[in-house]
């Protein structure tokens, strides 16, 4: 039995422990940066990821607005600490809105945009923890679709997921 803790979720109709999951696992990622973070997906939204309606990460992020904060916040200030966020998304023209964003407000060199027509896998990875599933980060791939997510803590598979990711796109 492994002492990595991993968690295996199929979404169908309760939608608030994928919302919990990943404002878990941004905040953590804000708290101990990962030197860089992969999010892989054929669609990606600027959506709402942590709620910081009550000010309970204002210390964390003094910057953030006191309502819900959205991906490209959470990003940008994930980047200003250092991290190498790579998003890899298809072509579709939706995608264009976030790279924007994130182009337009990252720290030089830390975003790293990249497309492929056919993309279609769906994945988080950082330096702790690998989330992967059928999810799109959109709306409804967060709040409306049903989904299957796995996540894994293991070393062992974060080093095989990174190594997929650095073939996949070129990096090694």
């Amino acid at each position: 039995m492994s002492h990595y803790p991993s968690r295996d979720l199929h979404l169908v109709g309760e939608r608030r422990s994928v919302l919990d999951l990943l404002q878990s696992l941004l905040v953590l990622e804000l708290l101990h940066p990962s030197p860089e973070l992969w999010i892989v997906s054929a669609w990606v939204s600027d959506i709402e990821v942590v709620d910081n309606r009550a000010r309970q990460f204002g210390t964390l992020c003094p910057e953030w607005p006191v309502s819900w904060v959205r991906l490209s916040q959470v990003l940008v200030s994930l980047m200003e600490r250092g991290t190498t966020v790579n998003l890899c998304v298809n072509e579709t023209e939706h995608n264009r809105h976030i790279i924007d964003t994130l182009s337009s407000l990252a720290p030089t060199g830390r975003f790293v945009p990249r497309r492929a027509a056919s993309l279609h896998e769906k994945g988080i990875l950082g330096g702790h923890f690998t989330l992967d599933g059928s999810m799109n980060l959109t709306y409804n791939g967060v709040h409306v679709n049903d989904e299957k997510l796995w996540y894994r803590t293991d070393p062992q598979t974060i080093a095989h997921r990174r190594l997929e990711l650095y073939q996949r796109w070129g990096v090694i």
